[in-house]
């Protein structure tokens, strides 16, 4: 059973996604001007969009796709295709974690974002096996990490 589309006001909605659409452009793109090019790109694809012709995905999902193909693209381009970048993502009151860009991706799609598995993997074109792994691998990567003195109990 597919979920009901509510109606994208384009001012209104993808104002409200552009922090959401950033945090995830950081964790594919190897620096915060790139990461800005990409939201700004999609954001300028998405003027025009008929939402209403596509009933069966939401436009949020949409959008996250579409920074992810961008990103692909522009690696693909910039001969960077299949590198891990290991960006910081930034969860907790400032705590970077030094995690892959693919394990970052799938965790923040899922975990933060609230996509399903299913979700995640049409966004990152990838099967939802692959989704799997990653946030399997991410969850064991913050399972590594010790807390500061500050945040032990006694």
């Amino acid at each position: 059973m597919t979920r009901p589309v509510a109606p994208f006001d384009t001012r209104r909605d993808l104002v409200a996604l552009l922090p959401r659409l950033r945090r995830f452009a950081l964790t594919l793109a190897g620096s915060v001007e790139e990461a800005d090019e990409l939201v700004r790109t999609a954001c300028s694809m998405t003027t025009g969009k008929d939402w209403a012709k596509d009933r069966n995905s939401r436009p949020e999902a949409w959008l996250f796709q579409l920074v992810s193909s961008l990103s692909a693209g522009r690696k693909t381009h910039s001969g960077k295709e299949g590198q891990s970048v290991g960006n910081p993502l930034i969860i907790r009151g400032g705590l970077v974690l030094g995690i892959s860009r693919d394990e970052a991706t799938a965790f923040l799609l899922v975990e933060v974002e609230g996509f399903s598995y299913a979700e995640a993997a049409d966004i990152l074109a990838t099967s939802t096996d692959s989704i799997a792994a990653r946030l399997c691998d991410a969850r064991l990567c913050f399972a590594d990490l010790r807390p500061a003195p500050s945040e032990r109990r006694a």
